[in-house]
Order: C-alpha cells, then sequence, then structure tokens
C-alpha cells in the first residue's frame, strides 16, 4: 500500500474515534412512578425558565444542562427566587416552545454531587408542564396524580389562618362565659 493510503485510512480511523468519543446529548429515560418522583425529590418548585440565560453545560453536567429557573412558589424546600435547575439538554427545545405558548413547569429535584446541581428527578419524569393552571400531561393517571399533588399542596393553607381562627374561637368562648357570669351578679 502507498503511503497516501495509510495516511488516509489512519485519519479515518482517529475521525471516527473521536466523533464516538464525544458523549450524546439524546437520552431516554425510563419511566418513574409519580409517587417516586415526589418520594426522591428534596426540592419542589414551580415557575419558568430564563432561556435568554447561558446554559450550563460541560463534560460533569451531561446529560443535563443547567437552566436558570425563576421560582414562582415553591412546595418543598425554601429556595431563592432564581435557581439553576439540571435539566435533559435534550429536552431544552421542546420546553422553550412549551413555555412561549404560555406554559410554565412544576419541577421535582434532587441533588446531583457528581453534576454539581440539583437536577430533575428522572430526566423529564421530574418535569410537570402546568398551562392555565392545570397539569398538561398526555398519560392520564401522572395528569390526575400532579393534579392531586397540587390540590393538596395548595389546600394546606396558611398555618397562621390556623391560628387565628383557634384565637378567635377561645376569644368567642371567654366572651360568652363573662356575658354569663355578670348575668348570674
Amino acid at each position: 500500500m502507498g503511503r497516501k493510503v495509510i495516511i488516509s485510512l489512519f485519519l479515518l480511523i482517529t475521525l471516527i474515534l473521536l466523533i464516538s468519543a464525544k458523549p450524546l446529548l439524546a437520552t431516554l429515560w425510563d419511566e418513574i412512578e409519580p409517587h417516586e418522583v415526589v418520594d426522591q425529590a428534596t426540592v419542589v418548585v414551580e415557575g419558568t425558565f430564563d432561556f435568554s440565560a447561558d446554559s450550563m453545560a460541560d463534560e460533569k453536567t451531561m446529560p443535563y444542562c443547567g437552566k436558570k429557573f425563576n421560582v414562582e412558589k415553591s412546595y418543598k424546600r425554601d429556595v431563592p427566587d432564581q435557581i439553576t435547575a439540571g435539566i435533559d439538554c435534550a429536552d431544552g427545545s421542546i420546553l422553550e416552545n412549551f413555555q412561549a405558548e404560555g406554559g410554565r413547569f412544576l419541577l421535582f429535584l434532587k441533588s446531583d454531587p457528581k453534576v454539581g446541581l440539583r437536577v430533575t428527578v428522572g430526566g423529564s419524569n421530574g418535569i410537570v408542564k402546568l398551562k392555565d393552571g392545570n397539569v398538561e400531561e398526555e398519560n392520564e393517571e401522572r395528569r390526575e396524580f400532579f393534579e392531586e399533588y397540587l390540590d393538596d399542596q395548595n389546600d394546606n393553607g396558611d398555618p397562621w389562618s390556623l391560628y387565628l381562627l383557634i384565637i378567635l374561637g377561645v376569644l368567642v368562648v371567654w366572651y360568652f362565659i363573662s356575658k354569663k357570669i355578670r348575668t348570674r351578679s
């Protein structure tokens, strides 16, 4: 074989090795039962992504990309108004399009020390799409579960309301008891 053929083969093999060594962005997540998503999450927040901000992505974070997330409501654990959430890089454009159409997200996050981010539980399993106050989900069982989850979270109310109600009840009872004592005198 000629020298040009050997060099060409060497370059071709090197090119194939370089291409195959890069991490793939397309990932496939096994479906996780909704109650497991809730159980595994250490942080649960509702809000929108800041897609105008740069993504944080490198070999360490793969398959996740760190995206700025504007927290409008926190259901589990207090967090700042803006956090960086690790989402599957392959889901970015789908989420951006959904949000552009008026969508919002409920994120179930857990810490991943290997990645250095709070990442969505089970990739896309930890992202619930919300639109007009409703869960947007094709899987009916999953949709019903997360609608019920949100209803339960919103029904908890403010604990101060309960305290005020108890104080008001005590004052009413005290008023009637003191009135009864005065009428006997």
